[in-house]
């Protein structure tokens, strides 16, 4: 009877941990393919720049091999006396043609020498790496990809004449519904010091609140999405989010960029090397849980 009862007690434990391990990470998420492609797109890239083609060849290719309708939307803009040329590669369901759920982040680079690894690479890389698994699951997933050129501000300092070149045109060409929309960037760097905040000026609360629940229902090691309940973030960040809500004050989406920029945010440091892959993997596994259930 004593042999009868250890052996249940060993095969419950088993399936305990069984059970954690699963809930710990979601597998069908591949880290090394969002290193792959990381690693592709960590290149100094910026508008215009024979590199900045490269990249987009390369990731729109990566589109086309989840079997969605990729489109380079090309357009021209005056900044300060000169035009420029930018395109945004979008990518879509091509059994969808409304109510979209947009996953977008911007795809150049800042006038410097810097590989931009977490600014944005490394979204590319996790934004593609979720979309893949999502149509996997659903192959009439509402996905929407969008990769904004000219997020960076272009010939000076940061203003409203010289950047978000892509976001604004998309925004301003851009006439179907919005199921949800998540823009992100900046993701990769310290855990402790570059979490993710509900922002003061959104309206959306219970979406954070969600990630920060699925976050903290993981086991996870670390906690990346804060409890807007607990704390919520008062920085005022103006970047490819921007456009949409100017336009659509009650849309529903989120900003998702921490509150705090990373130390290595525009210079040298923002390389491949220094991407922090447990940070990636929290992240990427908790968006697309949330995603994976809506």
């Amino acid at each position: 009877m004593i042999v009868i009862i250890i052996i249940l007690i060993s095969i419950l434990l088993l399936i305990l941990l069984f059970k954690n391990h699963c809930e710990t990470f979601n597998n069908s998420l591949d880290l090394n393919n969002i290193k792959r492609i990381t690693k592709e797109v960590s290149i100094n890239r910026q508008v215009g720049s024979e590199n900045l083609s490269k990249v987009k060849k390369f990731v729109m290719n990566e589109l086309k091999l989840l079997d969605l309708s990729v489109e380079e939307q090309k357009f021209t803009r005056l900044i300060r006396g000169k035009n420029y040329e930018f395109s945004n590669i979008i990518a879509t369901n091509k059994s969808i043609n409304d109510n979209y759920i947009i996953l977008g982040c911007h795809i150049d680079s800042p006038q410097l020498d810097s590989e931009s690894a977490i600014d944005a690479a490394s979204c590319i890389g996790l934004i593609i790496e979720i979309s893949r698994n999502l149509l996997i699951n659903n192959k009439d997933y509402p996905i929407m990809i969008v990769f904004f050129d000219g997020e960076e501000a272009i010939d000076g300092d940061w203003s409203d004449d010289n950047t978000l070149s892509g976001s604004n045109y998309f925004v301003n060409n851009f006439n179907k519904n919005i199921k949800l929309l998540m823009i992100f960037d900046l993701i990769g760097a310290d855990i402790d010091k570059n979490k993710i905040y509900h922002f003061s000026n959104s309206n959306n609360k219970n979406l954070m609140k969600q990630l920060s629940d699925i976050n903290n229902s993981k086991n996870y090691k670390k906690k990346i999405f804060v409890d807007p309940n607990i704390e919520i973030s008062y920085t005022g960040i103006t970047n490819d989010y921007t456009p949409f809500i100017k336009k659509y004050p009650n849309l529903n989406g989120l900003n998702i960029i921490p509150a705090t920029f990373p130390d290595n945010h525009h210079n040298i440091n923002d390389n491949y090397n220094n991407i922090n892959w447990e940070y990636i993997d929290i992240f990427s596994n908790v968006i697309y849980e949330y995603l994976n259930k809506i």
